[in-house]
């Protein structure tokens, strides 16, 4: 087993709701009756508990855009944790946001705050400031087949002696590879043992207090008992993760089949008949990603279509330009959007664009804090949730003022915006350029450490 101290995650759950029901889940959504809302106060000890940890402090769910109070969270988050390698999210417009992803966002070295989402609309309304934050995101809408192991087939139900099963346990790919977490009810050595206790009200965690994650292996105490619930050390079968079921033992039905519980409610849980139970049959590689394979860590187009892409584009014409094609387009007067009165994108044209511009427009992944312009005017582009624009009460429709409004950081100058796909081509350069160069970084911090001039 490995200390919290060693991992290089450590998870604050901020929500077990969720949009999703996934198999097998490790917050075994799909199970609760009732779902929990970490509150303000809870957060900010949960990450003042970490000061001093060198590792991610992750915010996850559940979906964890979905706690109200969230966009206060991560705000907070920032200013406790400051350090750490600044995010990765351009201004400039994304157009294969899983390649994106792969090529900047799955890189954890050096960061210092991370999030976990399956995405949503109040994803993409903190968008901006989820940007700015965090370095490091683990993005899943897991629409993807993967196969999730079971976690709920107790060892004592398949056999498994003492003896054999410490030996197990203490080589639990998740508790080794994975995350200790914090809920409401206190902080927890496995974020499946914090899972468990919020599912079987348990009696909670230890004290969110300074210090608590340098618990070694053998202070885990009675935190333990919940390996026993558990089955993520051992052989058992796996279900693909998009099928919304679980498989669980004869023991764990008896508890949890009288619950108001969706899986349970919609017959979306099978009972493991462990009479013949062979370990050798569901062998299984986990060297690589446990849990889920490289294959399910990607977005799928429908994701990006009803989460990530423009929901709405008002636009003002000037001198005499016509209205795109498309079904997100629909003209505003000039009045309207200087009274801001327009629910996301603004599209300011002076002159008509191409219609490869106008497609791109409406499939393409923004950044909603930054002021999209090109031809000094021609084209301006921008969100009305802009935190540049929080206290904009008469919205400019000139460039010189709205650049005003603006930092240089988040302004976008869109020299190419008539052959947008040319923007994929910088990307690639780009991802290969931040790959180089950590690389190098990681490669240098080995030396220092051999050196003994870094610890």
């Amino acid at each position: 087993m490995k200390s919290p101290e060693k991992m290089g995650t450590i998870q604050i759950e901020v929500t077990n709701s969720c949009l999703r029901n996934c198999s097998n889940c490790t917050r075994f959504c799909g199970l609760h009756e009732k779902h929990f809302m970490m509150n303000m106060e809870q957060f900010k000890k949960a990450v003042d508990s970490l000061a001093g940890y060198d590792g991610i402090v992750g915010v996850m769910g559940g979906e964890p855009t979905l706690n109200p109070d969230f966009p206060e969270m991560i705000r907070y988050l920032h200013k406790a944790r400051p350090s750490g390698k600044k995010s990765a999210f351009p201004v400039a417009p994304v157009r294969d946001f899983d390649r994106f992803l792969k090529d900047r966002w799955n890189n954890a070295v050096g960061a210092k705050r991370g999030l976990w989402s399956t995405f949503g609309k109040k994803y993409y309304e903190n968008l901006e400031a989820i940007a700015d934050i965090f370095p490091y995101q683990c993005l899943n809408d897991h629409q993807n087949a993967s196969m999730h192991q079971a976690l709920l087939i107790p060892r004592k139900e398949l056999g498994i002696g003492d003896e054999e099963w410490i030996k197990l346990r203490d080589k639990c790919w998740i508790q080794n590879e994975w995350s200790a977490s914090i809920t409401p009810k206190g902080a927890f050595f496995c974020e499946v043992a914090a899972a468990l206790d919020m599912l079987f009200d348990g009696p909670g965690g230890w004290p969110v207090e300074p210090g608590w994650w340098k618990r070694k292996p053998e202070d885990f105490g009675d935190q333990l008992k919940w390996c026993e619930y558990c089955s993520a050390a051992l052989d058992v079968p796996r279900i693909s993760g998009d099928k919304e079921c679980d498989m669980v033992s004869a023991g764990i039905w008896e508890k949890i089949k009288e619950r108001n519980a969706w899986k349970v409610r919609n017959n979306r849980c099978t009972v493991f008949d462990a009479s013949g139970y062979d370990p050798e049959k569901y062998k299984y590689d986990y060297t690589n990603e446990p849990y889920l394979p490289n294959q399910d860590i990607r977005i799928s187009k429908d994701t990006c279509m009803r989460f990530l892409y423009p929901r709405d584009i008002a636009v003002v014409l000037k001198n005499g330009a016509a209205l795109p094609q498309g079904e997100k387009f629909h003209q505003i007067s000039e009045e309207d959007a200087a009274g801001l009165d327009f629910s996301d994108w603004l599209l300011v044209i002076d002159g008509d664009i191409s219609d490869i511009t106008a497609e791109f427009l409406e499939h393409a992944v923004f950044n909603p804090g930054v002021l999209y312009f090109a031809g000094r005017g021609r084209l301006i582009f921008i969100n009305k949730r802009a935190s540049a624009l929080a206290q904009c009460k008469k919205l400019p429709l000139e460039l010189d003022l709205l650049t005003k409004l603006y930092p240089g950081a988040k302004r976008y100058n869109w020299k190419n915006h008539l052959t947008p796909d040319s923007i994929l081509f910088s990307e690639k350069i780009a991802a290969l350029k931040r790959h180089i160069q950590d690389c190098w970084r990681y490669r240098s911090g080995l030396l220092l450490k051999k050196l003994g001039l870094k610890k």
